[in-house]
């Protein structure tokens, strides 16, 4: 080979190189890993653009985490955390109304006991708001509109529930549909109700009926029904429910089994499907402690649940967070109808640990996962990782900062109890746009939790 052509190969080869590097250095393709810390900013990730961001609930409430949970209308957002129901003006992070969450369903005729894991949703296909609460039973709040400053009404959704009922509410163009657990005559037990939506549909007139309601008993541990805005859903397309196989606190790591059920319709008659067990390439491990840039560390073992399941065409999206080799990181799958895996993927490090994700797609297929991101050198901070639509299935973009913490998050235990819960949610005014609301570090008080809501397009 001659000296000229050996000169020209190597310096193709120094020029890919580069070209490789710029393009790692932009956040292009592949597996997720370490991000920056307090002294260097995270990189640039040029596929997820901020367009909007401001604090929510802060604490402390009547715990010292915050059971995030929140929702996005036409002009409003609504912080629907353990301690208060808070209406934002949208654009500005205003509040125009808040109240307890005894206050809140009190107002609405419920007796409430101690309440415990708030859940809502927007729907844009009815232009309401559905929320659920617990506290010894399972409750369910529906708005007349789409203004949740307007009055919205309760219903105590099922009365044969005692205990820990980790109420979930997922809703579909044919009904609501909300899950729980507790105890019935001292057996422990896993329900759905499932409400055709029409029933449960007011406007200023009329009550919520539970007259055709059908309950399905003894379904598995923490089933989560999925969140579909398909507006060409018929009747006999089933919505989806997910959870993993095995409950909580496995000793691991174990093959990472889904157990999924579906619903189809009959006119108003819902039928529920036998639970079919999904294998997956998956391991899972029980989370422990999250490391963050001083004491205490942070209490991540409720990470066993899935926190939300998206429905979009014929398929869902789930994630949560496992336990990958010691650190707390984030498995999430798509999987059909037909109970297949599309595509499965992780977002882990030996850098950083990833807590409470929750996961969305926008209108053109692109998929976003947020979660809060913590390390030794990286206050706990509200993060997004992405995949584009043609980017190769199972892969994610960088993980990409959406708002730094800036103090580590103290209170009366160690470890210091964590979120629990979050949500990412499509914009229903912009369906490119995707919001996602965690608690994140903010001031060093203790016991003083805040969380964020940021919207975001990729």
């Amino acid at each position: 080979m001659n000296s000229e052509r050996i000169l020209f190969l190597r310096g193709l080869g120094l020029f890919l190189l580069i070209l490789a590097l710029f393009a790692a250095m932009l956040g292009c393709g592949g597996s997720t890993g370490g991000q920056g810390g307090t002294g260097s900013p995270p990189p640039v990730v040029t596929s997820v653009k901020i367009l909007n961001s401001y604090d929510g609930a802060s604490g402390p409430g009547y715990k010292d985490h915050p059971d995030v949970s929140g929702a996005v209308g036409p002009s409003h957002v609504v912080d629907f955390v353990g301690a208060y129901f808070i209406v934002r003006d949208k654009a500005t992070g205003g509040v125009l109304q808040q109240k307890t969450q005894t206050q809140f369903w009190s107002g609405l005729g419920v007796a409430p006991g101690t309440l415990n894991d708030p859940r809502i949703v927007y729907d844009p296909l009815s232009q309401r708001w559905f929320a659920v609460n617990a506290g010894p039973y399972i409750f369910l709040a529906v708005s007349s509109d789409s203004n949740p400053l307007n009055p919205w009404q309760g219903v105590v959704v099922s009365t044969i529930i005692q205990g820990d009922l980790l109420p979930r509410v997922g809703v579909d163009v044919n009904g609501i549909y909300v899950c729980g657990y507790g105890v019935v005559n001292t057996t422990s037990t896993a329900n759905c109700f499932v409400i055709p939506k029409a029933d449960a549909l007011w406007s200023g007139a009329g009550k919520i009926s539970l007259a055709r309601m059908k309950t399905f008993t003894n379904l598995p541990y923490e089933l989560f029904p999925a969140t579909d805005f398909n507006p060409n859903k018929a009747p006999t397309d089933p919505e989806i429910f997910l959870t993993r196989e095995g409950g909580q606190n496995v000793s691991g790591p174990v093959p990472f089994v889904l157990l999924m059920n579906q619903v189809t319709w009959t006119g108003a008659v819902p039928q529920m499907s036998a639970t079919v067990t999904i294998p997956t390439a998956m391991m899972y491990d029980t989370p422990g402690s999250a490391v963050q840039p001083s004491t205490p560390p942070i209490k991540a073992v409720e990470d066993h649940r899935l926190f939300n399941v998206f429905g979009t065409g014929s398929s869902v999206y789930a994630a949560t967070g496992s336990q990958i080799n010691g650190r707390i990181g984030i498995v999430w799958f798509e999987v059909n109808a037909s109970g297949a895996v599309v595509q499965q993927g992780t977002i882990a490090s030996p850098d950083f640990d990833a807590l409470f994700p929750t996961i969305a797609a926008d209108a053109n297929g692109n998929v976003a996962i947020g979660f809060t991101k913590v390390s030794s050198t990286e206050f706990a901070s509200v993060y997004v990782a992405a995949r584009l639509a043609g980017d190769p299935a199972g892969t994610l973009r960088a993980p990409a900062v959406l708002s730094p913490g800036n103090a580590s998050y103290r209170c009366s235990t160690d470890p210091v109890e964590w979120g629990t819960y979050s949500s990412t949610v499509v914009d229903p005014s912009n369906p490119l746009a995707l919001w996602t609301y965690q608690e994140y570090a903010h001031g060093s008080t203790a016991c003083q939790w805040t969380t964020r809501w940021v919207s975001f397009s990729l």
